[in-house]
Parts: structure tokens; sequence; C-alpha cells
């Protein structure tokens, strides 16, 4: 048996009980799976009022603050990951997700294909999502004749060192592929992690992958895709309240953490120097020093396709007496 402590932290997000029990209905039951939730909302709004009993269940952890005192994704995520105690593995995702049966088996048999092939212990897995809808109370999934995965490349730097990413569905594959980017909302490495690399709280949320998959790379974790994807992702999430600068809050708040996030990282690229910079070049074919991709970083498939034989099955319309899907 093995223990994974998943990560959720959430704003304001009236899918986080969805996610949750979609989780927990999901496990493999082989499995001890501990989940740490960080809930940034008002009490009325929160599992406090609205699931009281949830936090009951010794394997949930919980914290709550009012969504004024937020202060970005990155510094609730390292907030959250304090409630990791001793674990052996860590997964962390977003608010807004469902998943397939036994999401945690196919992560488990993915790290350890991953290992062996990294001949060592120290990678990471991570890869896109399927997605769902919600509205009107009732949540849709894009379920997909096929499984599939996404690999994830770059196609260009802007002005300011952010790297754009992108990766196009593609066939699910027989075996984890190697990869240079992380995607925070699907993070799956051992928890040896946490310490190893960790959390950058000065970051708010525009650079957090780049900084994770380059700061996880330098200290010698290798990224590898899942074969396929196991878990959904709320569609509509960018339009949400729970992203930050979305009806924020506090809107200067906002403006003065992106401006602070934007110095920090490119402080960080100029202190690592040229000789950690080309090292990570070597790894990665991404070039902060010259501010180019070469050819193996590359993805030319923008925005992401869905094959012609992939096509989303249309989901049946509910019949008039039938109960709503309740997240």
């Amino acid at each position: 048996m093995k223990t994974i402590f998943v990560s959720i932290a959430s704003y304001r997000d009236k899918l986080l009980l969805a996610t949750l029990n979609s989780l927990r209905q999901n496990e493999s039951g082989r499995n001890k799976i501990v989940y740490g939730v960080f809930e940034q909302t008002k009490k009325e709004d929160s599992l406090e009022t609205k699931a009281p009993e949830l936090l009951d269940n010794a394997a949930i952890r919980y914290k709550r603050i009012d969504p004024e005192y937020a202060d970005g994704v990155v510094w609730a995520r390292a907030i959250n990951a304090m409630q990791h105690y001793d674990e052996e593995f860590f997964y962390q995702i977003d608010s807004h997700m469902l998943f397939d049966k036994d999401w945690d088996n196919t992560l488990l048999w993915d790290y350890q294909q991953a290992s062996r092939l990294a001949n060592n212990p120290k990678v990471i897995l991570t890869t896109g999502t399927k997605n769902f809808e919600y509205f009107s109370n009732y949540i849709t999934k894009h379920t997909l004749t096929r499984d599939i995965t996404v690999n994830f490349k770059y196609w260009q730097f802007d002005k300011e060192l952010c790297l754009k990413v992108h990766g196009p569905w593609i066939a699910a594959t027989d075996t984890v592929v190697p990869g240079i980017h992380t995607i925070a909302g699907n993070f799956f490495a051992p928890a040896t992690w946490i310490k190893d690399v960790g959390f950058n709280t000065r970051l708010f949320f525009e650079y957090e992958e780049q900084y994770m998959s380059l700061t996880s790379i330098l200290a010698g974790y290798k990224i590898y895709h899942q074969r396929k994807i196991q878990c959904y992702h709320y569609l509509d999430s960018a339009k949400s309240t729970t992203r930050q600068e979305n009806d924020p809050v506090r809107p200067s708040k906002i403006f003065d953490n992106k401006k602070r996030e934007k110095e920090e990282f490119i402080n960080y690229i100029y202190s690592l120097g040229e000789e950690k910079l080309e090292e990570y070049r070597r790894l990665t074919g991404v070039d902060y020093i010259n501010r180019k991709l070469e050819e193996r970083a590359i993805t030319r498939t923008v925005p992401p396709t869905i094959p012609v034989d992939w096509e989303l099955p249309q989901p049946p319309e509910p019949a008039k007496d039938e109960e709503k899907n309740e997240p």
C-alpha cells in the first residue's frame, strides 16, 4: 500500500466539493489517500458550512481563510503543502476537476515505469486534462471515444521571458514520455519534491509552471507525461471567480502581485548564471541566454485540435424529472 497526499488549494470555487467527491468515489481502494484542502472563501460558502461532516473525516486536512487575505495560487499551494506529514507521494491538482476510476493506481503505475526509465526515483508525472462543463447545476464530462494524453512544449518567448506553452491531444501511449514542462494543476511526484524544490511564494500565477519546470529539472528531477489522462478540468475555469483577477476582492493587490511576480522571475533567471542556464538548454532545448527555442522544444499545433475520429459524444438531454447533478 502506498500513501498519497492530494493537495487542493481552492479560491472561491463552487466546484470544490464535486472535486473532493469525485476523488474519493474513484479511489482504487488499494492505497491510503489523504486530502489537504486550503479553502479561500467566505465561511458561508465553504465546506465548513456546506459539508461540515467532511471535516471530521481523518482523511481530510482542512484550512480556510477569507478571500481578501489570499495572496496568489503559489502562496496558497505552499500553505497547503504544510499539511503534508509523512505521505510518500504528493499530488497537486486544481479545485475544479473530476477523475476516472482508479486514478491513484494509474499514477502509481506510471510513476514506477518513469522511475525505471530514469533509473532514479526523482521523477515528476504531469499532463493535460480532458474537460467537463458545468451549467445550470449540471456537470457534463467530455468523454472521448479513445484514451488520450498530452505532451507539452513551447511556441515562443514573450518580451518578459514568459514562455507560451501548448500540447495537442494525442493518442494514449504505451509508455510514459519524457517532457520539459509541468502542469501545476495535475502534478504527481515523490513528496521529497516539497523540500528539494518547493514553492516560490513571490510568484502569483503566470510564471508558476515555468518556474516549477526550471527549478525541478535543475534539482535533478525528470519530467514525464502520463500514458493516458485520467482526469477532467472545468472548461470555463478561466472565466470563473476561482481565478483571482476575475471580480477581484482587492484589485490593487492583484496588480501589485503581478508586478512583483514578473520582477521575481526575471531576477531569478539572471541569478542562475550562464552555466546553469546552459545546463537547462542542454536538457530541454530552452535557451534563456539567447531567448530562443530549439526545434526539440517547439510545438507547432496551436490551438489544440481533436482528430476527426475522436469527436465528442453529445450528452443526452436530462429528463425533466431527473435530479440535478449538484456539485
